[in-house]
């Protein structure tokens, strides 16, 4: 007996290690297939390594040569677990600092690791580590082996989950801490339902995870707000009141936790330039229709990650009238799995008023608690219609592999292919660079193919014609240059060149990112 289940406990967690191994898999075949990069990832490296945060902002960079190894030290660290670099300059960014911390120790312990691997290695981890929290809570939801395994293959290779293991920023890190966050919750619950008194460690467990996830990213508070909120409600309602006492203690222990270490926070939430845009937005009541159509267009968006928002409308339809008309009930762990989706959804609902752009990544960190809902609803179907598992597995994991083929990995940035190629042959020369974004960093997107350069030259962009005659006259560029154009036309950008320099011959060499750079040799 001893023996068997021994036996079992090692399949089962040859199943589980086989499936982080595929999962792991995929990752590295998404990342081995990524093209360009996203301007904020960009940030991420530079906001990690560089001293005193944005290099464009600092006094003497624009309107003057900078030498190559000054893009070179944004990504990668000339100070090696020095934390108060992406500490502090998180300070003057938007964001909390916990993942940018992360990326610079990877990169730190990894220093001759190029990109995108040193910054993609934190992501694999954390959606490895996710994945096996959200497998160890589905057990203890449901009692079931199969589908707390299904239910931790739908979130690790689902094509959204993959895309945040490509994109470098702090959603992975954040899905895996949601995820650690309802875990310590469903410990609590389930001792509380079985007449246990709660230990310590789960109290701590609720505290670490809440500082953790409120120095990740301040989106994570409004997933707390909802789901803390009913599960708070839900203790007042039992008459729990010690219970209570020492979770409202631990949630807001951690939060103040959070607070003392990064006192930046309440800065960037009620007055930053991103929190008086998040509150504008929630409070601004003339826009509900567009509201609404915003909503729906990111629930189609989210759908057609697991394979169609209506598909899965009609079978969480579908599964709630079997269930109901079996006698089940908001009780237990079906009480728990509605707490989740309500929270969920409610989040949901909140961050499409306040998000600046319809992005997916937004919305990731509630793929753990809506996977984790779905999952005891399908362990509640196995166990009255056992003979149906087969086919509920395939109803669940078809949609889901389906979607990497109509709905696709949005991070890969196929676009920029053929940039790469087109540049090879002047990726030494200098480059001049003309910026008609209207901000400073806006050229970042190109901070990879700057610190391959002998030196960069950005323009300020109050006159872009003096600031191009400025580069030309104190730098020697007899052996060739390479303007960019971040935001012109081609046609129009060499008309201004022409106008101010004296130009043997000009190549344009690619217009990919909207960003045309001409290869330009000087008469004389």
């Amino acid at each position: 007996m001893a023996n068997n289940i021994a036996k079992t406990k090692r399949k089962r967690l040859a199943a589980l290690g086989l499936l982080l191994a595929v999962g792991l898999a995929l990752m590295l075949v998404y990342a081995a297939r990524k093209q360009g990069y996203h301007v904020d990832e960009l940030y991420t490296y530079e906001l990690a390594n560089y001293p005193g945060g944005f290099y464009a902002l600092q006094e003497g960079y624009m309107d003057a040569w900078q030498d190559g190894a000054l893009f070179r030290s944004a990504l990668h660290p000339t100070r090696p677990f020095d934390y108060s670099i992406p500490w502090n300059n998180q300070k003057i960014d938007v964001h909390p600092p916990l993942y940018y911390c992360a990326v610079y120790t990877a990169q730190s312990l990894l220093p001759g690791l190029a990109l995108p691997w040193a910054g993609l290695l934190p992501n694999f981890v954390f959606l490895l580590a996710g994945t096996a929290a959200l497998y160890m809570a589905a057990r203890r939801m449901t009692g079931q082996f199969w589908t707390a395994w299904l239910g931790a293959a739908v979130f690790l290779c689902n094509v959204g989950s993959q895309g945040m293991a490509v994109f470098t920023r702090m959603y992975a890190m954040l899905m895996c801490e949601t995820v650690l966050l309802v875990w310590a919750h469903l410990t609590l619950y389930r001792r509380l339902l079985a007449g246990q008194r709660p230990r310590l460690p789960v109290f701590l467990a609720l505290a670490a995870a809440t500082l953790a996830g409120a120095l990740t990213q301040y989106f994570f508070l409004v997933f707390c707000f909802f789901f803390c909120g009913l599960f708070g409600l839900w203790l007042l309602f039992t008459r729990r009141w010690k219970t209570a006492a020492c979770y409202a203690a631990a949630e807001f222990g951690g939060l103040g936790a959070a607070y003392l270490a990064f006192p930046t926070m309440k800065e960037h939430i009620f007055s930053g330039s991103r929190g008086k845009q998040a509150m504008g937005s929630f409070f601004d009541l003339n826009a509900l229709s567009d509201w609404g159509a915003s909503l729906g267009r990111v629930l189609r968006l989210l759908g057609a990650q697991f394979g169609g928002v209506m598909l899965w409308a009609l079978l969480a339809l579908l599964a709630a009238a079997l269930l109901w008309k079996r006698g089940c009930r908001f009780r237990g762990m079906g009480l728990f799995a509605a707490m989740l989706a309500a929270a969920a959804l409610c989040y949901i609902v909140i961050i499409d008023k306040v998000a600046p752009f319809e992005a997916d990544r937004y919305y990731v960190l509630v793929y753990g608690p809506l996977i984790l809902a779905a999952t005891a609803v399908l362990g509640r179907l196995s166990a009255l219609f056992p003979r149906w598992e087969p086919l509920l597995a395939l109803v669940v994991a078809v949609p889901v592999l389906v979607a990497h083929l109509t709905a696709g990995n949005e991070y890969l940035y196929p676009q920029y292919a053929d940039r790469a190629p087109a540049l090879e042959s002047t990726a030494a020369l200098p480059a001049v660079v003309l910026n008609a974004a209207g901000y400073e960093v806006a050229p970042d997107l190109f901070l990879p193919e700057f610190a391959a350069r002998e030196a960069v030259y950005q323009a300020g962009g109050a006159d872009d014609k003096a600031s191009l005659t400025d580069a030309a006259q104190s730098r020697d560029l007899s052996g060739g240059f390479v303007l960019y154009g971040y935001l012109y036309d081609a046609d129009d950008l060499l008309a201004l060149a022409g106008q101010v320099l004296d130009i043997q011959s000009a190549e344009l060499l690619t217009e990919t990112a909207r960003c045309p750079v001409y290869s330009i040799t000087l008469a004389g």
